[in-house]
């Protein structure tokens, strides 16, 4: 019968939700692999029925969908019921993936109906502009009275169009690839907001982990790879960006760092005015 070392807070100090020990159970042997699992994820909990694990999605989203460290798990667990109500309320929110959502939306409606953004100039591929209600429409082009397009390049290629309406269908090409690469960059610039639960950037920059910053740089030559390789861009749909155009890519993407510093201050404000108010009831009753 395996034991599970128990798991401390490595963070900050606070009750341990997880007994000592926990004892994993292995019977019936269908559920072995699922008690493995749960074990391996560090979310192993005093209960000696799978369910109470797989209701916890919360850490499961946050393992999929954050990919944080096994640490910054366990350190949920163990943390004390302050810290976890603050963490459930900012998954309740969902500032961060409301903000991807309209970033990777919004950067593909930037190409189509801008030529530029923030003094960014985004007209030098040829692209054709559109208005937001045609783009909303574009099922409806063929019965637009005089609409035609121009070709635009994408690195070494041309793309035209015999079909006006094929620029919203295969011309969407480039506007996909910047949506791409703006959720790979906010990934990637999240991944910086997670070195600290409740720290700024600014107490704790990016190299005091350069294993990440290794990290980052892998995944980003990865999506350069298949971006800049014909037969890899051709084999993913996607297409050469120019220096404009990834400086809109970061343009877009850098905010998530902002709106996480703001988080982050806030939390930090209301830790510590839940800090004064105990030290005074502390006070009040040692009196």
């Amino acid at each position: 019968m395996p034991i599970a070392i128990p798991i401390s807070a490595n963070f900050k100090a606070g009750a341990s939700f997880t007994p000592s020990p926990v004892i994993a159970t292995t019977s019936p042997s269908s559920l072995s692999n699922f008690t493995m699992s749960c074990l391996c994820l560090g979310s192993a909990l005093e209960n000696r029925s799978p369910p109470l694990c797989l209701r916890n999605s919360f850490l499961k989203h946050v393992i999929v969908l954050s990919s944080l460290p096994k640490h910054n798990c366990r350190y949920m667990i163990s943390s004390n019921i302050g810290e976890v109500v603050s963490i459930f309320l900012t998954a309740a929110l969902g500032v961060i993936g409301l903000y991807v959502g309209i970033a990777t939306v919004g950067v593909f409606i930037i190409w189509y109906t801008h030529n530029s953004f923030l003094g960014i100039d985004l007209s030098r591929d040829g692209h054709t502009l559109v208005s937001y209600s045609q783009l909303a429409n574009w099922d409806q082009c063929s019965s637009w009275e005089g609409f035609s397009v121009s070709p635009f390049t994408a690195g070494g290629l041309q793309f035209k169009f015999d079909d006006p309406c094929d620029y919203f269908r295969s011309g969407k090409i480039k506007a996909s690839t910047l949506s791409l690469s703006v959720l790979v960059a906010i990934e990637m610039f999240n991944s910086l907001n997670a070195l600290s639960e409740d720290g700024s950037l600014l107490t704790m920059p990016p190299w005091v982990n350069p294993w990440l910053l290794l990290a980052m740089s892998i995944s980003f030559g990865l999506h350069f790879l298949i971006l800049y390789v014909p037969f890899l861009a051709q084999v993913f749909g996607i297409v050469p960006l120019s220096l404009n155009e990834w400086l809109l890519v970061l343009a877009v993407a850098l905010p998530v760092i902002l709106i996480d510093e703001m988080l982050k201050f806030v939390g930090r404000c209301t830790s510590g005015l839940r800090a004064s108010s105990g030290s005074k009831s502390s006070k009040q009753k040692a009196e």
